[in-house]
C-alpha cells in the first residue's frame, strides 16, 4: 500500500517520490478516502517527521551544488562572447542540474532558486532574439522557395498556336535548380512539402522537354535517313 511504499521510499532516501506519497496519503486522509487504524496514523507520523529530516538533510547537504549552479547562471547574462545557441544549450544543462537536486522549501534554497531563475530569464533575452531571427530568415527562404515554385508552375507548356518556347522552359529549369540549391533553411514542418511541390513542378517541364528532345532527335534522324536515300538514288 502507499504508507509502505512511502517507507521504503525514505528509507531509500528517494526524497521525490516520498513527497509524492508524503501528499497522497495526506490527502487521502484529508478528504477522508482512507479509513486509517491508530497503529497506522502513528506511523504515518512517524514517517513524516523522518520524512521531513531527510528533506532538510537532503536541502542542507545541496545548498553549496546550488550556490555553484547559481553562479553559473548568473555568468551567463554577461558573458557576450558565447553564441546564443550555446547559450540557451548552456542554460538548459544548468536547469537540469537544478533539477536533479531535487525540491527544496528551505529559506536558503527559495533565495538562490529566485536569483538562478533571474539570471535565467536574463541570459535567455539575446538567445530569443536569435531564435526569432531564425524563425524569420527561415520563413523567407520558404517564400523564395515558394515564388520559384510558383514560376515553374506557371510556366506554358502548350504555347500559342501549339508553339512553346522550349528553350525559356529549358532555362527556367536551370535556374530553378541553382536558385533553389542556394536556398537552404526552412521551416521544418514545412519542408517536406514545399520538396514535394517543387519536384512536382520541376518532374512536369523536364518530362516535356524530354519528349520535345526526342521528337527533335527523331526528326534527325530521319532527316538523315533522307537524305541518305537520295545520295543512294543518285549514285
Amino acid at each position: 500500500d502507499r504508507l509502505r511504499r512511502f517507507q521504503t521510499d525514505i528509507e531509500a532516501g528517494r526524497i521525490k517520490a516520498a513527497g509524492k506519497q508524503h501528499r497522497a496519503i495526506g490527502k487521502m486522509l484529508e478528504v477522508g478516502a482512507a479509513v486509517a487504524t491508530v497503529a497506522q496514523l502513528e506511523l504515518f507520523h512517524q514517517l513524516a517527521a523522518r520524512f521531513g529530516e531527510l528533506r532538510d538533510w537532503q536541502s542542507f547537504v545541496t545548498i553549496p551544488k546550488r550556490q555553484e549552479l547559481c553562479s553559473r547562471m548568473q555568468a551567463l547574462p554577461v558573458d557576450t562572447s558565447i553564441h546564443p545557441a550555446e547559450k540557451a544549450r548552456a542554460i538548459k544543462e544548468l536547469q537540469m542540474e537544478w533539477k536533479e537536486l531535487g525540491p527544496s522549501d528551505s529559506k536558503d534554497a527559495q533565495h538562490l532558486w529566485s536569483q538562478f531563475k533571474l539570471a535565467a530569464d536574463a541570459a535567455y533575452v539575446p538567445c530569443a532574439e536569435f531564435f526569432q531571427e531564425q524563425r524569420l530568415h527561415r520563413e523567407q527562404n520558404l517564400a523564395a522557395k515558394e515564388t520559384i515554385c510558383v514560376a515553374l508552375e506557371a510556366c506554358d507548356l502548350e504555347g500559342i498556336d501549339g508553339v512553346v518556347d522550349w528553350k525559356a522552359a529549358s532555362q527556367l529549369v536551370l535556374q530553378s535548380k541553382q536558385g533553389w540549391r542556394a536556398i537552404e533553411d526552412v521551416p521544418r514542418n514545412r519542408q517536406k512539402k514545399i520538396q514535394n511541390r517543387f519536384s512536382a513542378a520541376l518532374v512536369r517541364i523536364e518530362a516535356r522537354l524530354k519528349e520535345e528532345q526526342k521528337r527533335n532527335y527523331d526528326a534527325k534522324v530521319a532527316l538523315i535517313e533522307t537524305l541518305r536515300g537520295l545520295l543512294a538514288d543518285e549514285v
